[in-house]
């Protein structure tokens, strides 16, 4: 019973860390938090920070611009690229490569929808962008019923 909650918990968590990026109070930039509500699917990909993060593929969300770019030759990546906008990042403005696997944060300027957006599996859950507040309250509801229905519902049948 232990390990099934365990698991069952396990998989939310996974879904959990991207709907804090999905809240009011977060520092991601408004159109990355519409697309986490907007797009459903996501796939694993090497075209973001390959020279940063060499054969680290991770998973983002398949935007039109992922889609156009999906089949980017080996040989590129974000040094041969050019400036896509710029952010505040450690309160240092930077220039964003395409590519580069720079996230759009709220500060972020240029062309925002061509910037990685990460995501998890689990980002077809997220339906609305809400205060972090009733984000955790949302989840505590969902850990006692899972708890309740898995553990104990053993017992009360």
């Amino acid at each position: 019973m232990i390990n099934s909650i365990g698991l069952d918990l396990e998989g939310r968590e996974r879904s959990v860390k991207i709907r804090f990026v999905a809240t009011e109070e977060s520092y991601a930039h408004p159109t990355y938090k519409r697309m986490l509500v907007e797009v459903d699917n996501t796939e694993y990909t090497n075209i973001f920070g390959r020279a940063r993060w060499p054969g680290a593929p991770q998973r983002a969300l398949v935007t039109p611009f992922f889609c156009d770019w999906r089949l980017l030759a080996d040989h590129e990546n974000e040094l041969n690229q050019p400036v896509i906008g710029h952010a505040t990042i450690h309160d240092r403005e930077k220039k964003i490569y395409r590519f580069a696997g720079t996230v759009p944060n709220m500060t972020a300027t240029g062309d925002i929808e061509s910037m990685a957006m990460y995501a998890g599996q689990g980002v077809g859950l997220i339906k609305e962008i809400l205060p972090a507040g009733q984000v955790v309250k949302r989840l505590v509801e969902e850990a006692k019923h899972v708890i309740q229905h898995q553990l104990l519902g053993s017992k009360c049948h």
